[in-house]
């Protein structure tokens, strides 16, 4: 898993990502995680842990990543776009909600109005209204 593991880094590191794409580094998570199970879940919050306070490309590249896995594949996932919503960077606070957007879970409701009420960023308090509202009529 080592081997992988420093794939994966470099993958999330010199990528592209882009919405509606498959980037080299989700096609690679998914097939650690059909190899490994849990323990690429574990790799990837480990990369993200890592970097937190360093290169927010990797960041948002895995943000990216938990945005797009489905339910039976994140259940270790949701930590980091939680500790995504306390980074400074709004990009990386905007992905972190669109994660949460595209999970549709209502617990999120709190942490979601919580960071609305304290952004002083237009755009992403009204990204945050939109999600709140969608949520609530779930």
């Amino acid at each position: 898993m080592e081997r992988e593991f420093s794939v994966l880094s470099k993958l999330l590191a010199e990528t592209s990502f882009e919405n509606g794409y498959e980037s080299a580094a989700e096609k690679y998570f998914n097939l650690l995680w059909d190899k490994y199970g849990a323990i690429a879940e574990k790799a990837l919050q480990t990369i993200y842990h890592q970097n937190m306070f360093g290169n927010h490309n990797v960041l948002k590249h895995v943000l990216f990543i938990v945005g797009n896995t489905s339910a039976d594949r994140r259940a270790n996932l949701e930590v980091i776009p939680l500790a995504g919503i306390s980074n400074p960077d709004i990009e990386i606070q905007d992905l972190s909600v669109k994660c949460l957007e595209a999970w549709e879970d209502k617990k999120y409701l709190p942490i979601l109005t919580n960071l609305r009420d304290k952004t002083g960023v237009l755009r992403l308090k009204n990204h945050i209204d939109d999600v709140i509202q969608n949520l609530a009529e779930i």
